[in-house]
Parts: C-alpha cells; sequence; structure tokens
C-alpha cells in the first residue's frame, strides 16, 4: 500500500511544474483537500487520519490535538512562506518533522507584486484605467499621482519579504527608510 500525501489548501502547489506532481504520484498517493480555515481539531484528525505527509498552505491551524491523535503522521511541510500556524513544540513531542520551503523564490514574488500594488496605488493606475475604459479623456490631470524616488518609506517588519521590499526601493528608487523604531 502506498503512502498517501494530502496537499492542503493550495492554489499553486505542483500547478507550475506539473512533472514534480507526476514524480510524486508515481510514488505516493496524492489528494488536494480544501479544508476550512476554523475546522475544529477533531474534524481535522478525521480528514487526515490516513495521510503520512502533509504539505500544507497557509490554513488551517495545526496544533497538539492533531499531533497526539495522528499515529501515521510523519511529516507537515509548508510551501510557502512561514509556518507560524504549526504547533512546532507538540509536533517534536510526537517525532513528527515540519518542514518549509524556501522562502526566496516566494518572497522575491511577494516583494514585487507588493511593490507593483505600491506603485498602482501611488500613480492612481485602476481610477486612471477606469477614466480610459469610460473614455473620460479630460479626466487625465486627476491621475498624476507621487513619484516614489526619494521619498521615505516607513516598512514595519523587516524580514524576509520586507527586506526584500526595503531592498527594491533604496536600489530602484532611491528611496529613503525610517531608522527609529515604532515600538
Amino acid at each position: 500500500m502506498k503512502n498517501k500525501v494530502a496537499i492542503i489548501n493550495s492554489n499553486s502547489f505542483g500547478r507550475y511544474f506539473t512533472e514534480h506532481i507526476k514524480e510524486l504520484e508515481e510514488k505516493v498517493d496524492v489528494s488536494f483537500l480544501k479544508i476550512d480555515k476554523d475546522i475544529d481539531d477533531k474534524d481535522l484528525v478525521a480528514k487526515l487520519k490516513e495521510y503520512q505527509y502533509i504539505v500544507f498552505s497557509a490554513t488551517p491551524n495545526y496544533k497538539k490535538y492533531l499531533f497526539e491523535n495522528s499515529p501515521n503522521l510523519r511529516l507537515l511541510s509548508r510551501h510557502g512562506l512561514g509556518y507560524d500556524n504549526v504547533d512546532t513544540d507538540a509536533a517534536a513531542e510526537q517525532n513528527i518533522f515540519v518542514t518549509k520551503v524556501s522562502g526566496d523564490d516566494e518572497g522575491d514574488a511577494v516583494a514585487e507584486a507588493t511593490i507593483s500594488l505600491l506603485l498602482s496605488v501611488s500613480r492612481n493606475i485602476q481610477p486612471a484605467s477606469e477614466a480610459v475604459r469610460e473614455s473620460r479623456w479630460q479626466a487625465r490631470g486627476e491621475f498624476i499621482g507621487t513619484q516614489i524616488k526619494g521619498k521615505t518609506v516607513g516598512i514595519i517588519g523587516l524580514g524576509n519579504i520586507g527586506s526584500k521590499v526595503a531592498n527594491i526601493l533604496k536600489n530602484g528608487f532611491l528611496a529613503k527608510f525610517l531608522t527609529k523604531s515604532f515600538l
């Protein structure tokens, strides 16, 4: 009998590199599951009792009850950034490994998306786009926006993503940064 892998609440895992899923499916039974983020601990155990390996996204929370009541569970692997939804101490007590994907690739993508949103807001992209679709050409003066170059920026949290955003703003837009802590 093959081991079983549950891929939980993921819209992207295996979507772009399908060869990896195919290779995994040759070795284990793979199921894609959608689980409510607020699922009761007992219901979560019931849904996952047949799985040895779990690849998970940001939800649900994996607590002590799951680890104490899942004798077949061997590994949880977070694809994405961070694993603060896992009680890692409780997992370790039951000899269940918790891993995560390196944050470099996903951190870059999130930082770039953050910069895209910042540019969209500072340059009024959405309202300008709506005006063009509505042929309101006379309104173009309303959408000049704000230049980022040389502005002082405050970023709360300089972890993996925040530091990448800061690097892009500093090197790409010559932004300045607040140096005092808000805390």
